[in-house]
């Protein structure tokens, strides 16, 4: 199982590890009434899910994990891909994120 990265948008918001966090242009046009037509998600929901704490999410898929120091975890299938709290990086490949552009 290989992750899959989400496709590139247009504009861009900082992450905890200094690089950018690719966002979707239609989820910043929020209403009063919820989320931007079109989007599915409210900007709450997007503000939870880019704190979700990754190692247990993934715990719970049955990915195993190697506990590093500091509270870092590695994914055993993907070695260099590191996780710490809601984001993960991958300095091999230069790439960074949190649990948004991270699917599997």
């Amino acid at each position: 199982m290989r992750p899959v990265f989400s496709q590139p948008a247009r504009t861009c918001s900082a992450n905890p590890t200094g690089g950018k966090t690719v966002t979707h242009p239609s989820l910043n046009r929020q209403t009063p009434s919820g989320p931007a037509q079109g989007s599915r998600w409210t900007r709450e929901q997007i503000r939870a899910a880019r704190l979700a704490p990754l190692p247990p999410l993934l715990q719970k898929r049955g990915l195993q994990l190697i506990e590093l120091p500091v509270g870092n975890f590695e994914l055993a299938a993907y070695p260099g891909l590191l996780l710490k709290d809601g984001y993960w990086r991958w300095p091999e490949r230069h790439q960074a994120g949190n649990a948004i552009p991270l699917r599997w």
